[in-house]
């Protein structure tokens, strides 16, 4: 995992232990190299309404499954304090684990509603999002997807650019699963 996925998935981890256990007490989330800390003065003692130790609650029910985040009584030496999420952040998502449908989704929404149809995929060369367009996209639509991408906070991912058929349209598909989402017109049929 990247820095800067682990920073992300480290805070969403503490913001659920904050969420979740608003009676204890922690000084924040601090950094070594790639391990992150919260400091829980109380954590060896603490418990939650019902009795479960919180070290045992917060890896069952706030860490997210494979971030290298843990609780501990003091800060750790060198270690440095992990800024949280300013209330734009919080307000925008960014920094939050989405999927393709999210990713999909806040595209739509970013880019001009003139802008080619595309698809995309996670697994492009080297770990890069690959975005497929049936023609070449112009150095401006370049530019303007690279900048939707930014200010979905995935600056740090690199994207590939595919001329290829897309093998099915970017559409959205009514299924019943119960979730709701507002559909980017660029997504309903024509």
């Amino acid at each position: 995992m990247d820095s800067l996925l682990l920073q992300n998935h480290s805070r969403s981890s503490y913001e659920n232990l904050l969420l979740g256990q608003p009676q204890l007490r922690t000084l924040g989330l601090w950094r070594v190299g790639q391990t992150f800390y919260i400091v829980c003065p109380e954590v060896e003692t603490s418990t939650t309404d019902d009795g479960q130790p919180i070290r045992d609650w917060f890896y069952t029910n706030a860490r997210i499954m494979g971030t290298p985040v843990s609780l501990v009584v003091d800060v750790p030496p060198n270690a440095v304090k992990v800024p949280p999420r300013t209330l734009d952040e919080l307000a925008t998502l960014k920094g939050d684990a989405v999927t393709v449908m999210d990713l999909l989704l806040d595209l739509m929404l970013l880019l001009p509603k003139t802008f080619p149809r595309f698809g995309f995929a996670d697994l492009g060369p080297g770990g890069a999002f690959t975005i497929t367009t049936e023609a070449p996209l112009s150095q401006e639509e370049k530019d303007q997807l690279q900048l939707a991408f930014r200010s979905l906070e995935a600056a740090s991912l690199d994207l590939h650019f595919k001329v290829a058929p897309l093998a099915r349209p970017t559409e959205y598909k009514r299924i019943l699963q119960g979730d709701l989402h507002l559909i980017p017109s660029g997504l309903l049929p024509a």
